[in-house]
C-alpha cells in the first residue's frame, strides 16, 4: 500500500508490502512494527535500530508522532486521498506567500537560489547542515523567490523562516 506523508515541508512515498517491508522513496528499509499498549505506544524496529514511538492522530490525516521524546507534525495520506487533495489544489491553487522554514536547527551550508529565481516544487533552496548530516530544504511549491532570510554560514532555529516564496 502506498502512502504520502509530509513532513517538514518535504513530501516522501512510503511503500508498505504485504511481508511488512517498507520503502521510503528509493530506499528500502526492514521494518516491524508493535503496539505496546494496544493504543498509542509502539515499539519500532527499523534497520535493526529499536524506537519508542507515541503516535496521536489529529484531523485532516494529521499525526503527532513522538520519537524519543521529539515531535514530529506528520500528514499521512493514503493514494486516494491524495489524489482528491491534489484535484482540490489544482481547482483553488496555491497562491500568496509561503515562508519556507528550518524543519530543525542547524547551519546555513549553502542558499543555490537568489532572489527573482523561479523554483519548482521539492527544489532544494536552503542546504541545512544538523546532526553532522547535510539536509535539502526544498521548496514545498512552485514559485518564485521573493525574500531570502539567512546567508551561509548562519546558525538557524527550528521554524525560522529561511526563504519567502510567492
Amino acid at each position: 500500500m502506498r502512502y504520502h506523508t509530509d513532513l517538514c515541508e518535504q513530501t516522501f512515498a512510503v511503500d508498505i508490502g504485504p511481508d511488512g517491508d517498507v520503502k521510503i522513496g528509493d530506499t528500502p528499509y526492514m521494518a516491524d512494527l508493535r503496539s505496546i499498549d494496544g493504543k498509542a505506544l509502539y515499539s519500532v524496529l527499523l534497520n535493526d535500530r529499536s524506537y519508542e514511538v507515541t503516535v496521536e492522530p489529529g484531523e485532516g490525516g494529521l499525526y503527532n508522532i513522538f520519537i524519543e521524546g521529539e515531535l514530529y507534525s506528520v500528514t499521512v495520506l493514503d493514494e486516494l486521498h491524495k489524489r482528491l487533495q491534489r484535484i482540490e489544489s489544482r481547482a483553488h491553487g496555491p497562491t500568496g506567500e509561503i515562508p519556507v522554514k528550518a524543519p530543525m536547527p542547524g547551519l546555513v551550508v549553502a542558499v543555490p537560489v537568489e532572489v527573482g529565481t523561479v523554483v519548482k516544487a521539492g527544489q532544494p533552496v536552503v542546504i541545512l547542515e544538523a546532526m553532522k548530516m547535510e539536509n535539502e530544504i526544498r521548496a514545498p511549491r512552485a514559485g518564485t523567490v521573493k525574500t531570502i532570510k539567512v546567508t551561509k554560514g548562519q546558525a538557524v532555529n527550528k521554524d525560522e523562516a529561511l526563504i519567502i516564496l510567492e
